[in-house]
């Protein structure tokens, strides 16, 4: 069986660097980075890609009957309890949620953050901290969706750890309440195989309220 801590290994730090800068807005709406060493500058978007357009959109799915809500910020997700359940003991500390699929060698988990983010900026530090992982990363699906109202963004991404290769699918967003990354992994021969399910627990992802 595959153990999480080595699917992990990419994702280890993914909030790290969000949380060893601060951000602020100043009174024309732009966003400001604070540096640690007092200096500052303006957290500048990217153009536009092709895939800033909303490509797919997707609700809950009907058998995610079960409701874990972000104590960080409004986030929360649905998910089927005979698919998924809670890892009560969680491999990395950044995490809020670790989910992980009894009979298969799939897992997910959820990360929120209070600070909010430009999708782009969130993006970026994402791949950035993938890449000190692991240099040869790779992007390989972006694209925007529109889950249960919520506009975010998708990454799949393929990396290696100690010879076994891995896919990582996830949503990554954030609103006024703050930014979560929610991500569903697993050995790239397997991928096929868990697809779907990971489709369905993604799309639980809901804002509150919901």
């Amino acid at each position: 069986m595959i153990t999480r801590a080595l699917i992990l290994f990419l994702f280890a730090f993914s909030m790290q660097e969000i949380r060893a800068q601060q951000f602020a807005t100043t009174e024309d709406g732009r966003t400001v980075k604070l540096n640690e060493n007092g200096t500052w500058q303006f957290v500048t978007k990217e153009k536009s890609r092709k895939t800033d357009s909303i490509l797919h959109i997707y609700s809950k799915p009907q058998l995610a009957t079960t409701y874990v809500k972000s104590t960080r910020n409004r986030f929360g997700f649905w998910y089927d309890k005979t698919v998924w359940k809670p890892v009560q003991k969680k491999t990395n500390e950044y995490a809020e949620f670790e989910m992980e699929m009894p009979k298969g060698d799939a897992y997910a988990m959820f990360i929120s953050e209070k600070i909010e983010l430009d999708l782009d900026q969130l993006r970026n530090i994402v791949i950035k901290n993938a890449r000190q992982q692991d240099p040869n990363i790779m992007v390989e699906k972006e694209e925007m969706r529109m889950v249960n109202g919520i506009k975010l963004k998708y990454l799949q991404m393929t990396g290696e750890a100690h010879g076994v290769n891995f896919v990582y699918q996830g949503y990554y967003s954030s609103n006024s309440s703050g930014t979560i990354q929610f991500v569903c992994f697993t050995a790239k021969n397997l991928v096929k195989e868990y697809e779907s399910d990971f489709l369905n627990l993604l799309n639980g992802l809901v804002s509150s309220g919901q």
